[in-house]
């Protein structure tokens, strides 16, 4: 993340997560702060972003065989927080992804979670469900829409998901977001386009799916029975 303000038309501060996290020990008051609460993953990749191009990360050495002058670069922490790092493997990724997505039209869809849920969704166990809720609503809506088909023939369709755990607010807040291709293969490999996906039908489909699938994988008791009806 990089914030940009401009205090005068000729200087622009630049505003990087490293700035934020180090200046004035943040992130050293923060850990004494909140020590039983941070995970250690957000401790490794914090550690390795404030070695980042930095010596006490290592580097390599360069030298001219003539003059004998040396050049030292420092290597990148590859981290997914790393302004730097972090939006190069963004990019790199997304750029393999348009090579391997079927060359017809996608739709971006984003399953979302009641606020209710995102406590328990923190485990990595019931994640899990979002992949497979969403995944079954995505063939099913795409089926339903399918109006060549009066049986509503079930078709093989093209998904990408990933789960983002926060929103623009930097609050834990799961959600699935999905490339869906607008149709997809019969049984004889035919493409069906499909155009129309009713969204109070969705939601509805969405609905019914992950809270079916969360209550199969929850402790079988009665506080389980009352969470996931007043979810309904």
């Amino acid at each position: 993340m990089c914030i940009k303000t401009k205090a005068k038309k000729s200087v622009t501060i630049t505003i990087t997560i490293a700035i934020i996290l180090f200046s004035c020990n943040s992130w050293g008051d923060y850990k004494v702060r909140y020590k039983d609460s941070i995970r250690s993953v957000e401790i490794e990749n914090v550690e390795r972003l404030e070695k980042c191009k930095t010596p006490k990360n290592g580097y390599k050495t360069y030298q001219c065989p003539k003059c004998g002058t040396k050049k030292y670069v420092p290597f990148t922490c590859k981290c997914r927080l790393c302004t730097s790092c972090g939006t190069k493997a963004a990019n790199e990724w997304a750029d393999r992804i348009h090579h391997i997505l079927l060359k017809v039209p996608h739709r971006h869809v984003i399953f979302t979670v009641s606020d209710k849920m995102r406590e328990l969704l923190k485990n990595p166990k019931y994640q899990k469900v979002l992949f497979a809720s969403s995944k079954i609503t995505m063939e099913e809506m795409v089926a339903s829409s399918n109006k060549k088909s009066e049986k509503k023939t079930k078709l093989k369709i093209g998904m990408i998901q990933v789960l983002q755990t926060f929103g623009a607010d930097i609050k834990y807040n799961p959600h699935v977001h999905c490339i869906v291709t607008e149709g997809g293969f019969d049984r004889q490999w035919n493409w069906i386009h499909t155009y129309y996906l009713p969204y109070k039908f969705f939601r509805k489909k969405w609905q019914y799916n992950l809270l079916t699938m969360l209550k199969k994988e929850m402790p079988k008791c009665r506080e389980t029975n009352v969470f996931i009806d007043q979810l309904f």
